[in-house]
């Protein structure tokens, strides 16, 4: 007879048809059938181990033991599970300051494209917050922050880390946008990113605009060829000048960021999108992706998230783990500030958290909603994932994750897995294939 005890930093979860053991310092996923995870459980409230009787389990205890999760023991053991540092939150009367990473900031309804998705009701995007789409494509610019610098001013003392600047396409407000660069390079360790398909104002122009490293263009694009372009933006010469730019950007050796926006015409080519980029810049675009809400419900799928097997998001460190079990990472410490200023958790949201319009930004941002109902969001906080063995695995566009809990059509295209039905989730295939193993009881 003996004990087995797994790591201080193994995580053992369930799930409603599965359970996973996470080997939070190895960044590796297990996942366990039903007779494993009992079989875990058990040693875990310090049931006794009988490796005559029970021949099978006591392979699986070696197995973990060899690959570093737990050990065997002579008698119980009661282990302290690892967790991260954080301020003690009784009854919510304490907890950690905010932390304000990035604020997305429209100046403009404007843009020179005829993109047929942008700013209509019936469109689903995945991570519209790496793209030039706008929230309301027929309305106009409307009533703005007026005092730039006071406003960045108080970004500056939240300790905001990036502003991001969106459109329609920036460079059409170009004094504002000048405007806004002024005040963020009066602030030290602030960064500006303009998303915009490059295409408003002359290379130069925009060259003479990013003369700053921390000033940089995150760069829309729409098709692997001039054709595919011109489908998707209605205008025949977007490809040349883009690639025209980012020549440019390159022969300079000035930083820049890209997204490919995946639509009906590209989205089989994204593979092909991103071995071409490769072998051209040398890096790979970010992916955002566009579907009409009735192609979804007809069957439709997005292939970033799920080109086959479930994709899953590695955490970089035994921190970042912990914090996704609490929080979001692409909500939490963002907000966007919008053309009417109205504060909201993403470009992808509709829901109002605040206004600014006849506020300052410091009381604007007192309202709880944002904090408490965005910034507090998990995995675990969504209705069709807060049952699944993998939830903290796995990171998902926000967007996507609300309308998917409303509409079963969203949430097939995004993730196929039901953890209420009688699929077991280590008979589903995942990726990456390194990352998840399968144990069994």
């Amino acid at each position: 007879m003996s004990y087995f005890r797994l790591s201080p930093d193994c995580l053992l979860a369930e799930g409603g048809n599965g359970a996973a053991l996470y080997d939070v310092r190895n960044q590796r996923v297990y996942l366990l059938d039903g007779r494993a995870y009992r079989f875990l459980r058990h040693c875990e409230n310090n049931g006794r181990v009988d490796e005559k009787e029970c021949v099978t389990g006591a392979a699986l205890l070696a197995q973990l033991e060899s690959e570093g999760l737990g050990a065997f023991e002579p008698a119980p053991a009661f282990i302290d599970k690892w967790l991260p540092s954080s301020p003690v939150r009784p009854k919510g009367f304490l907890g950690p300051a905010p932390r304000y990473r990035m604020v997305y900031w429209s100046i403009t309804n404007r843009c020179l494209l005829d993109c047929s998705f942008c700013g209509t009701e019936g469109t689903v995007t995945w991570q519209t917050c790496l793209t030039c789409l706008r929230r309301d494509r027929g309305r106009g610019d409307g009533p703005c922050i007026a005092n730039v610098e006071e406003t960045i001013g108080q970004l500056a003392k939240l300790n905001v880390e990036t502003i991001v600047v969106r459109g329609g396409d920036p460079f059409l407000a170009l004094d504002r946008l000048r405007e806004i660069r002024a005040a963020v390079l009066r602030r030290p360790r602030i960064m500006l990113v303009v998303v915009s398909p490059g295409l408003a104002r002359t290379a130069e122009e925009i060259l003479d605009f990013l003369n700053s490293p921390r000033v940089r263009l995150l760069i829309v694009l729409f098709g692997l060829d001039a054709v595919t372009t011109r489908t998707v933006t209605g205008h025949d010469d977007v490809h040349e000048r883009q690639r025209m730019l980012l020549g440019i950007l390159r022969d300079r050796r000035l930083a820049f960021h890209s997204t490919m926006l995946l639509t009906e015409a590209t989205r089989e080519r994204h593979e092909d999108i991103a071995d071409e980029w490769r072998r051209q810049w040398g890096t790979a675009p970010q992916f955002a992706e566009c579907y009409e809400h009735e192609m979804l419900r007809r069957g439709g799928r997005f292939v970033i998230p799920q080109p086959g097997a479930k994709r899953l998001a590695p955490w970089l460190s035994p921190r970042e783990f912990f914090w996704r079990i609490q929080n979001k990472p692409c909500l939490y410490g963002q907000f966007e500030i919008d053309l009417g200023g109205s504060i909201r958790p993403c470009p992808g949201l509709s829901e109002v958290c605040g206004e600014i319009r006849n506020d300052d930004l410091r009381r604007a941002l007192m309202a709880r909603t944002l904090y408490d109902r965005w910034w507090s969001m998990s995995k675990s906080s969504v209705k069709s994932c807060s049952n699944c063995a993998l939830r903290f695995a796995c990171n998902d566009c926000a967007t996507v994750e609300i309308l998917g809990a409303a509409d079963p059509a969203v949430k097939q295209a995004y993730c196929s897995y039901d953890p209420d039905s009688d699929e077991m989730t280590h008979e589903r295939a995942w990726s990456p294939p390194e990352f998840v193993k399968i144990l069994r009881g």
